[in-house]
């Protein structure tokens, strides 16, 4: 018997070899899923809450696309500071800015305070995933491992984002009936700067800095290329729809009744769910073109949802499952 329990333990330490190696994945492993569950606790409510507090459907749309300016002007310029800073620290300062943001959004006093928390949420964003990234290859290394120690690592973020909106739920329907709104919501956002704090206060191994030499003119010239130029057209498009119903479907729910206000981020959990089922599915597909092409017919397929008078509570997780899975087929 304890031979046999032996076998999978040992494949899990051919993995980490539980050297500074091993360690350093289970840190950085810790650090996403301590991220990724932040973020995915307050991502499905920071519109309702604004919303709730008196923001126009408008002025919720406008903190949304405050995080996506913030986070596509920022990313560059961040990223760039990995190749000479340690992507540890601005893996943690990620991590800080997100913690600063949620205290910002949930004590602001007035709706235009909240554009600052959008603004330090995707300062957050900018900083993390760039450096988290470069942290995770350069510890995968070159060995035999590469491949199983990067798998390990990335199967953070997938958790994380269907746990952070469960999570999320369940303190939303822990509180009994006539509680105040803002009660509700200040114990989301206090939970999710709990574990964003935890998550830098992580200690990490030896601060390492990625050296990386230029690739000269060339390497600029790939990013007009073509192909570039149409990959990144189509992201556009495809996320431009999916932040307009991940932005507007609490909403639309609640002013519906579709479901009882707390179960909402269950939505999302579920969406992340078949995020996670359908990468698989996108690999067996074949070319990047067929992937977008089936990424854009389901996403498309939320449409007749909000057209719809008769969506009821069974279909209310249609349309961000639907576009859930074309963002699973894009990532081919």
């Amino acid at each position: 018997m304890a031979s046999r329990l032996n076998i999978p333990l040992n494949a899990i330490r051919q993995v980490l070899r539980w050297s500074e190696s091993g360690r350093a994945v289970a840190r950085l492993w810790a650090v996403f899923i301590g991220y990724t569950v932040s973020a995915s606790m307050t991502a499905p409510i920071i519109g309702l809450y604004a919303y709730r507090l008196g923001a126009t459907p408008g002025q919720v749309g406008a903190y949304y696309a405050t995080i996506a300016v913030t986070t596509f002007v920022s990313r560059l310029p961040l990223a760039s500071l990995s190749k000479s800073r340690p992507s540890l620290n601005l893996t943690r300062l990620g991590l800080i800015l997100n913690l600063a943001s949620l205290l910002v959004l949930i004590l602001s006093p007035s709706l235009s305070v909240m554009y600052l928390g959008c603004v330090l949420r995707g300062l957050g964003f900018g900083s993390f995933h760039p450096s988290a990234l470069s942290e995770a290859v350069r510890i995968a290394g070159s060995s035999a491992d590469r491949e199983k120690r990067l798998g390990l690592i990335m199967t953070a973020p997938p958790v994380g984002m269907s746990v952070g909106p469960l999570l999320s739920s369940l303190i939303l329907a822990g509180y009994p009936v006539g509680t105040r709104f803002i009660d509700q919501y200040t114990a989301v956002f206090v939970v999710a700067v709990v574990i964003s704090a935890a998550a830098a206060a992580i200690p990490g191994g030896a601060a390492v800095v990625n050296v990386e030499e230029s690739g000269g003119p060339s390497s600029w010239r790939q990013l007009f290329s073509r192909e570039l130029a149409l990959l990144l057209s189509s992201r556009f498009i495809l996320s431009y729809v999916i932040g307009t119903i991940s932005s507007f479907l609490p909403i639309l729910i609640v002013q519906r009744g579709i479901v009882p206000e707390h179960e909402i981020p269950i939505l999302f959990s579920v969406s992340s769910v078949f995020n996670i089922l359908g990468r698989p599915l996108s690999a067996k597909i074949g070319g990047a073109y067929k992937s977008l092409l089936a990424s854009s017919l389901l996403t498309a397929s939320t449409a007749p949802y909000f057209t719809s008078s008769r969506s009821g509570r069974s279909t209310a997780p249609c349309p961000y499952t639907a576009s859930q899975w074309g963002y699973s087929f894009r990532a081919a």
